[in-house]
């Protein structure tokens, strides 16, 4: 088996998977009451919020237990009554009903006008109600976005700014108070346990009395998140989030490689005119967005399937979706090329530069047949 999709999800590590055995068995107490057995699941998720806080650059105060990113993306939409949100964000943002998808220029413009008309001393516009939506790293090319521009442009507009950042971890650094003032993560991208997952709310822009909640019935969070705690997942991420960010340079270095090989060996196999990278220079290593010409990527994807190598064809919460990629639209992906996305997403663990050249010879052998 040749598994590259990690951007759509990764295996939880066998020693995770040891740790959750464990958890299961010495903390099962419910954290919310007063007794030693509940004290004892308490103390480790306050242990494991300080370890999540401490690699992020974030106060514990700020961090508050999801079921992982949608329900992160949907808490911090919750916030604001409407919402300015590019087009490349994940689709739990881009069709929340309070989402405006606007460009870069539009916001740009938009602080043009707005500093010009303070200085002529009238209002033109009024964006207190909005929350700025940006993402850092895309899910299905993998390009990096500029957390601190978006920021800065979201507070010259008087708006908080949100930052999906569940591709970012592991791959990118993070520092997290000067990029957000909200942010989210899931779990099940750096190795641990999925229905798990994170938000960060800045504690000078969002202090906890600020925080509106999303799920009301308990004071499980600080009062702002109800529902009783998963300690052996939330225990999880913790060390998978610690283990991702203290690899991430080895992994991106190692991925660098392989990514290399993979795109040399798709030059030497297919004509000029046969694919198109669609992941521009600015990318991540471990992620790499291809576009075949007159062919369905989802295709190609099921015949890989048939030899064990297994691939994305972009967010893998839409795969079945015949519509082109709304991400690849934003991109102005020609037209001819748009249906035929494949995404390639390794992790430095489980893939070889092997595996890539391997990967890259089957899809030319199944771009072959399908053309035939």
């Amino acid at each position: 088996m040749i598994y590259l999709d990690h951007a759509a999800t990764t295996f939880v590590s066998p020693e995770i998977i040891d740790i959750i055995k464990d958890d299961l068995a010495e903390y099962w107490g419910n954290a919310s009451t007063t007794y030693g057995l509940g004290r004892k699941s308490k103390n480790l998720i306050e242990e494991s919020r300080a370890k999540i806080a401490h690699v992020m650059g974030a106060f514990p105060e700020e961090i508050y237990f999801t079921s992982g990113s949608s329900e992160g993306n949907a808490w911090a939409l919750a916030q604001k009554s409407k919402c300015l949100c590019s087009p490349y964000e994940h689709h739990n943002i881009t069709e929340n009903p309070k989402s405006i998808i606007i460009d870069k220029n539009y916001l740009i413009d938009a602080v043009k006008v707005t500093e010009k008309s303070e200085e002529l001393g009238f209002l033109w516009g009024d964006y207190s109600g909005f929350l700025l939506s940006w993402m850092y790293v895309n899910n299905e090319t993998g390009e990096i976005f500029n957390p601190r521009e978006h920021m800065d442009l979201a507070h010259r507009l008087n708006m908080y700014y949100h930052c999906d950042m569940t591709q970012a971890l592991g791959n990118v650094p993070i520092d997290i108070r000067h990029m957000a003032d909200i942010a989210t993560f899931s779990g099940h991208k750096v190795h641990s346990p999925k229905g798990v997952g994170f938000i960060y709310f800045s504690k000078d822009t969002f202090p906890v009395e600020k925080i509106k909640p999303l799920i009301y019935g308990g004071d499980q969070e600080s009062n702002r998140r109800a529902g009783t705690e998963n300690i052996p997942y939330i225990h999880a991420l913790a060390l998978a989030v610690d283990s991702a960010v203290a690899h991430q340079k080895e992994k991106d270095l190692t991925c660098k490689k392989m990514k290399r090989a993979f795109l040399e060996e798709l030059g030497k196999l297919f004509g000029a005119d046969d694919y198109m990278v669609v992941s521009p220079a600015n990318s991540i290593n471990s992620t790499v967005c291809i576009c075949f010409h007159n062919v369905e990527g989802e295709i190609l994807q099921s015949m890989l399937d048939e030899k064990n190598i297994y691939v994305g064809t972009g967010s893998a919460c839409n795969t079945g979706d015949m519509n082109a990629s709304a991400v690849l639209k934003a991109m102005n992906i020609p037209e001819d090329y748009i249906r035929g996305e494949i995404r390639i997403s390794m992790n430095e663990n489980q893939n070889t530069v092997e595996d890539l050249i391997e990967t890259a010879r089957a899809l030319h052998e199944c771009y072959e047949m399908v053309r035939s």
